[in-house]
């Protein structure tokens, strides 16, 4: 388990964590690195631009941020709220999705879909060429909505349909 990160500036490196939970990261400025759990995040808070990857291999409670560029925040089960105060631009938030500890839904070779739920996703801007998703990958030509994408395969009555319960 790690309680706590803080980070009082910019942040271009990564920290991953290959069990439990990351309870709380807070990184001051822009986040260019890869923040990566085996297990939950329960809290990340940038008050800056993310243009890095948030990988939490299960489930990712709270994150909180100014705005994202070419970033990716994806949980491999539930995902219950991503607050964007200003514009996402060509970006992913995802539940069901584990990107892989490198913290990029488009590295085909660790990219996995499964289930789970994305609850909440509040922007505060512009909305540009980019991706909420739950329950789902991209195929190789690295685009979501394309008859490539990966789904987890199960039977149907072992399944239930992902869902997005608001999008504001």
């Amino acid at each position: 388990n790690i309680s706590k990160i803080s980070v009082k500036g910019d942040m271009d490196g990564s920290v991953v964590s290959n069990g439990g939970v990351v309870k709380s990261v807070l990184i001051g400025g822009n986040m260019d690195g890869v923040v990566s759990s085996e297990g939950d995040i329960d809290k990340i808070q940038i008050k800056g631009e993310t243009s890095g990857g948030v990988r939490a291999g299960g489930d990712i409670k709270t994150f909180d941020t100014a705005s994202m560029y070419c970033g990716a925040v994806a949980a491999g089960g539930e995902f219950s709220q991503a607050w964007v105060k200003g514009d996402v631009k060509y970006s992913t938030i995802a539940a069901g999705l584990d990107i892989g500890v490198n913290g990029d839904p488009f590295s085909q070779g660790d990219v996995f879909s499964g289930r789970g739920d994305l609850d909440k996703v509040r922007i505060g801007g512009d909305f540009i060429a980019s991706n909420i998703s739950a329950g789902i990958a991209p195929g190789a030509d690295n685009m979501f909505g394309t008859a490539d994408d990966k789904l987890e395969e199960k039977s149907a009555e072992d399944s239930d349909a992902p869902d997005r319960k608001s999008v504001v």
